[in-house]
């Protein structure tokens, strides 16, 4: 039988991302999802409402785009697949954590009018192109980065 790692949430950032990383480095993006739960309770038709903290880890051009465009509070959808991370404190105690690296994301407030980039600090590459958020508007429904986009040609893919 086949393992399968997949993870799929909706929820909200419990604070802005998160960059590290940059220039030769990898974009290394962190942040975490406040994930609800609905619990029945024990008195009839109340359904009692969890939260889970879930941390997140985002790569590459996927870790740009979410920390340039993500803020706390907001709903995000994100598809990946768990990983453990396992240390040993300064205590000399062993520790680990899941976390999900994603793969797959995408922003679902409907309002993104009011959308201003934050600034990377000056980390961004030069050639990197980040959309704005007129442009934003105009992809289609479900889009993710990696879904293709209309009107793009397999010549124009550099690979």
């Amino acid at each position: 039988m086949i393992d399968l790692n997949r993870v799929v949430l909706v929820g909200r950032f419990t604070r802005d991302p998160e960059m590290r990383g940059g220039g030769e480095r990898k974009h290394v993006c962190r942040f975490t999802l406040a994930v609800n739960t609905y619990v029945p309770s024990k008195e009839e038709g109340i359904k009692k409402i969890e939260a889970s903290y879930i941390d997140c880890i985002a790569f590459g051009r996927v870790a740009e785009i979410i920390n340039r465009y993500g803020r706390k509070g907001q709903r995000c959808g994100v598809d990946g697949s768990l990983r453990q991370s396992n240390w040993e404190a300064k205590d000399g105690q062993r520790r680990s954590k899941l976390e999900v690296i994603v793969q797959n994301f995408m922003f679902l407030d409907p309002k993104i009018d009011d959308l201003k980039p934050r600034d990377f600090d000056d980390q961004r590459d030069d050639d990197m192109v980040i959309p704005e958020a007129s442009e934003l508007e105009n992809l289609p429904q479900g889009y993710t980065p990696e879904s293709p986009v209309e009107g793009t040609f397999d010549e124009e893919i550099p690979f």
